[in-house]
């Protein structure tokens, strides 16, 4: 049981090309995102402390993560961050619900999927009369 849950949305770099893995009928992925902040210090730029945050996705969301980012890709990534322990090991990680490019750096091109024309229902048959075409109901 986790000691601490949160939601959580961070920036940072994808340190591997994610792969696509299977456990049963369910599909996932795990990838570590990295966050060095740098500071401007007396007009140089120093570098930060470094986060790494252990990140893992499920089904759809771990699909379009493999298909589409790969190693050194700087991400936006939120989800429930899940602090507890794991056969008596501390086991830190974010259960990534949305991931997406972040702008930052680089222009981002939104490709939307086209949806088809939404399914029309069955024609039914009129069950009153008064929507009926009958002589002298003014429908004729």
């Amino acid at each position: 049981m986790p000691a601490f849950e949160t939601d959580m949305a961070i920036e940072g770099n994808i340190t591997t090309t994610p792969e696509l893995k299977r456990k049963g009928e369910q599909v996932y992925t795990r990838f570590l995102l990295a966050k060095n902040d740098r500071n401007k210090v007396d007009g140089a730029w120093v570098n930060g402390e470094r986060t790494s945050v252990p990140c893992v996705a499920y089904g759809q969301e771990a699909e379009m993560i493999c298909r589409t980012f790969q190693s050194g890709d700087l991400v936006v990534a939120a989800g429930r961050y899940v602090m507890g322990t794991r056969n008596g090991k501390p086991s830190n990680q974010l259960m990534v619900k949305l991931v997406g490019p972040s702008p930052r750096f680089a222009a981002v091109h939104i490709d939307r999927e086209r949806r088809g024309a939404p399914e029309t229902g069955p024609v039914v048959e009129a069950t009153t009369t008064w929507a009926t075409k009958t002589p002298g109901s003014g429908l004729e």
